[in-house]
């Protein structure tokens, strides 16, 4: 029997449990930030936030104990599907930091993988990530998890800290055209997840900058509190892509990634600003 007290990740107060002593803890590495990670305003940006977390599961898979990296033997592997992030605070330079990995809600071929960061020397929570990735047979197929994974986790539901946008871009969304480029592309051979948000936060600025938003302009310019982003399919060097960009009836900024030739949606994602 699983203790299903937790959705959030892994709760310390039931490690004690039990019922919870199968439970995988929560890995965690410390994390120097660093002047050449910070952006414009001298803070660490959302998408270098993704980027611990990416840094986190490629160390985690290194952990003979977690058992993690039987998942990418002979040809097997793992690749983001969703993501979404929780800002309470951005850190700034020469910050120490904790980044943790607990795994959350296991599907048939896919898995959530829940992220934080807390400043050390106080113990603050600073950012909060959900990561679903799918797996990957050889052949690129989506392949059923393995079974061990689902004694580890403490939860049977599924953690939304908010949802991606489902809907097409509306006729009088701001759009611009990109090429993307080799170093836009990882070791996948296509653009990294992370990657995906620096090309929505320039469309962003770059629509504001334009007036793209209309009357609602100023209010889509302010801090972002929350993302989430649904990749649909791969982007690739040489692609020509479409971002398009608007904000909705309820407040959020939404955006939607096609590749030109053929209008196929790559990646829908959206932003929750702070008031």
């Amino acid at each position: 029997v699983i203790c299903a007290t937790t959705v959030a990740g892994i709760d310390p107060s039931h490690r004690s449990c039990p019922e919870c002593a199968h439970i995988m803890k929560p890995f965690t590495r410390p994390i120097i930030t660093r002047g050449y990670e910070l952006d414009s305003s001298m803070t660490v940006p959302l998408s270098m936030l993704l980027r611990y977390f990416e840094h986190l599961r490629w160390e985690s898979i290194q952990q003979p104990g977690l058992g993690l990296g039987s998942l990418f033997q002979d040809g097997f592997r793992m690749v983001v599907r969703a993501q979404q992030l929780l800002v309470h605070e951005l850190p700034g330079f020469e910050q120490s930091l904790e980044v943790s990995l607990a795994l959350g809600y296991v599907g048939r071929a896919s898995l959530d993988m829940h992220h934080e960061v807390r400043r050390s020397n106080d113990g603050k929570l600073l950012a909060q990530g959900v990561v679903t990735a799918v797996y990957l047979n050889p052949s690129g197929h989506p392949q059923a998890v393995p079974d061990f994974l689902r004694s580890l986790v403490s939860t049977t539901q599924r953690t939304t800290l908010l949802a991606a946008p489902t809907q097409d871009m509306p006729s009088n969304a701001w759009v611009r055209n990109l090429v993307v480029v080799p170093s836009d592309v990882d070791l996948y051979q296509h653009v990294n997840h992370a990657r995906y948000l620096d090309l929505f936060h320039d469309t962003r600025w770059l629509a504001v900058a334009a007036g793209g938003y209309g009357d609602a302009t100023d209010s889509a310019n302010r801090c972002i509190r929350c993302v989430s982003i649904d990749y649909q399919r791969q982007a690739v060097a040489g692609d020509e892509i479409r971002v398009a960009t608007w904000m909705d009836d309820e407040g959020y900024v939404d955006f939607e990634m096609q590749r030109a030739k053929d209008g196929q949606v790559l990646a829908r994602c959206r932003f929750s600003l702070y008031s």
